[in-house]
């Protein structure tokens, strides 16, 4: 297991996976390649889209993305027994980022557990929906970027204050993830953090684990398995397991704990 590394390309010879070049160089040889990362990085970067990802161009061009968000977190010397853990908020007082106005946000307030922060602390949480190609042009002026996430996390503060009067006060430390974020941590394509967005269409659609004319190879994660998210994707997972046991000779069994 190698940690704090990015694959570059997926190696083929023949038609055949065979291992992943790392993004220093190195590469890792393998019986069978499984990527778990954005669909549209493994397809069209990682291999030869043209050659190997045909199927899925349309996919690609026409589904709709989860679309990506502004996710600001709050570090703060209080406690909120009694409030939901997760509402959302119409503003009376909008305020714009980009092209979009904020009209609302949800909140999120981990309150149900004492694992989340230190006794008398809690973690409030603030997301809203974005545009991806805005924040990833702003954040190639780094002052600028900075400034701009100052500036949101100071309008959510206003308006918690509102709802929480002395919340602002009581912040310890303030976390401001973008679109940008997203894509730099995940590489999940324009930030879209739960891959398809969910539709009639997307939610009956069956994506194959497989790719045609590759072999040794599969995919798994929310991006193979429409619905997003950890369980969709852990299920995909295990989906590939039961594709493998066959060629290896196993029965596909599942022991409870």
């Amino acid at each position: 297991m190698t940690y704090g590394a990015t694959v570059e390309k997926i190696l083929v010879e023949n038609d055949r996976a065979v291992g992943v070049r790392l993004a220093d160089g190195s590469e890792h040889r393998a019986d069978i390649v499984v990527s778990a990362a954005d669909g549209y990085s493994t397809i069209f970067k990682m291999l030869d889209g043209p050659i190997y990802g045909c199927p899925d161009r349309e996919r690609y061009r026409n589904w709709k993305l989860t679309r990506p968000l502004v996710m600001i977190s709050f570090g703060v010397a209080r406690e909120f027994k009694g409030e939901p853990s997760i509402s959302i908020i119409k503003l009376e007082q909008p305020f714009n980022t980009g092209s979009k106005a904020i009209d609302r946000f949800t909140l999120r307030i981990f309150n149900y557990s004492d694992i989340f922060a230190p006794p008398g602390k809690t973690v409030v949480q603030v997301m809203f929906e974005t545009e991806f190609d805005w924040w990833n042009e702003l954040q190639k002026d780094r002052p600028g970027y900075e400034a701009e996430k100052k500036r949101v996390a100071d309008q959510v503060l206003e308006r918690l204050e509102k709802r929480y009067p002395g919340i602002s006060w009581q912040v310890e430390i303030i976390d401001v993830a973008t679109p940008y974020t997203w894509w730099r941590y995940t590489h999940n394509h324009k930030g879209a953090y739960q891959g398809w967005l969910m539709s009639s269409e997307i939610i009956n659609s069956r994506i194959k684990k497989t790719l045609p004319g590759l072999e040794n190879f599969y995919m798994a994660g929310q991006w193979a398995t429409p619905g997003g998210g950890v369980i969709s994707s852990l299920y995909s997972g295990r989906h590939v397991v039961k594709i493998l046991c066959p060629r290896d000779g196993k029965q596909f069994s599942i022991v409870a704990p």
